[in-house]
């Protein structure tokens, strides 16, 4: 009996202990999951391109992910984020019954600053915050709409070159961003600089043009080559007698000169007898967009035909024969295009008549500029020549 009683009184301590501890101690495995399930981020921001792979962690239980606006942001279903444009996207991870959700800002494009001042001679460079990972440095024009104030190069330096204010423009794709510079009124040690610097920079670019002359029809006729950089040019010739008095100066001339090209100058001869000229360079600055400029030269083809006879009437009843050619144009870019040309015909290593060949529209594939149609109602004048070749521009 006692025996019984002890049995009994042993299972009731037991059974208190059991509910004591199932009271006071939690269940650790089941609490403990619930409690680390979390998605790493709750708000982020990427560029446009620009990829950010969300985790849940804490459950290997299968997630269903989401986006409410794939304008905005898509998801895949590991979780990986692309950002598609500007604007904010909310990606939603469902685990069962649950969600948790990361707020997604897709940045567009900025520039560091928008506007900032510049001193004489200075340089900075314009940073672009939040560039699509589509684009690299090659994909991006940087334009400067007054470069003879401040010059901008392919990675978006900037200097400042004289007094003024200027703004630039960074295009790419389909984003066109711009930046206000200014440059202060320069100081009288910064004025005496920049004069010493123009001298020097006009100095070094006429060291490093090269020149073809030539003479005929009372002009002074100059073929210029420019090696340096792409820029606008004011020139004059000045004229000097024997005793070496400047006795005549030209009227100013302006001529753009893109890096690499040809370009043909005439001048007045002045009634004065000289013994000899030079050129002066009154200003030369940076030509706009030089650096945006697509040279599609290499998929433009000019030849010349054969000599042919063309038999025309000029002064109304006095007729003629001449030898012609034409020009033989291939276009091979994607666009139609603006081009001119000149044919320079050599008599014993001199130049002794120039011909210029236009079109303003000129098609894709080959055209044929012909002669005869440049021809106005006077006669010809087709001069002895033993060699010629073309010079052409196009746009």
């Amino acid at each position: 009996m006692k025996s019984s009683l002890r049995l009994q009184s042993v299972f009731a301590v037991l059974l208190i202990i059991t509910f004591l501890v199932s009271v006071f101690v939690p269940l650790n495995v089941n609490t403990a999951s619930a409690a680390t399930v979390s998605i790493n981020k709750k708000n982020a921001t990427i560029s446009q391109g620009d990829t950010l792979q969300l985790k849940i962690s804490g459950t290997k239980s299968k997630v269903i992910w989401s986006t409410n606006n794939k304008k905005i942001a898509t998801v895949t279903s590991t979780g990986k984020v692309y950002g598609v444009k500007s604007g904010t996207a909310f990606i939603t991870a469902k685990l069962g019954n649950k969600s948790y959700t990361c707020r997604v800002l897709v940045a567009f494009p900025t520039l560091e600053k928008s506007q900032f001042t510049l001193k004489y001679n200075k340089k900075k460079q314009i940073i672009i915050r939040n560039l699509p990972k589509q684009f690299n440095e090659n994909d991006i024009k940087w334009i400067s709409d007054n470069p003879d104030v401040v010059f901008v190069d392919t990675k978006g330096n900037v200097t400042a070159l004289a007094e003024g204010y200027a703004n630039i423009r960074v295009v790419f794709g389909k984003t066109t961003l711009r930046c206000s510079i200014k440059v202060p009124v320069l100081n009288d040690q910064e004025k005496q600089e920049k004069q010493k610097e123009d001298q020097v920079k006009y100095q070094d670019f006429m060291s490093k043009l090269d020149y073809e002359h030539g003479e005929f029809n009372n002009k002074e006729v100059y073929i210029i080559k420019n090696n340096i950089t792409s820029v606008k040019v004011d020139y004059q010739l000045e004229f000097y007698d024997l005793n070496d008095n400047l006795i005549s100066v030209s009227t100013q001339g302006y001529m753009q000169l893109p890096k690499g090209k040809e370009k043909i100058i005439y001048i007045d001869k002045p009634e004065k007898d000289y013994k000899y000229y030079k050129f002066r360079y009154n200003n030369i600055r940076a030509m706009e967009n030089s650096n945006t400029i697509e040279d599609i030269s290499d998929k433009i083809n000019v030849s010349t035909s054969e000599l042919y006879d063309y038999r025309y009437t000029y002064y109304g009843n006095i007729s003629d024969t001449v030898k012609l050619f034409d020009l033989v144009v291939n276009n091979q870019s994607n666009n139609r295009i603006s081009f001119s040309a000149d044919v320079i015909f050599y008599k014993d290593n001199k130049i002794v008549n120039i011909k210029n060949f236009m079109m303003n529209s000129l098609d894709v594939g080959t055209t044929i500029i012909k002669s005869s149609d440049l021809q106005l109602p006077f006669k010809i004048y087709s001069p002895e020549y033993d060699n010629y070749r073309v010079i052409y521009n196009i746009k």
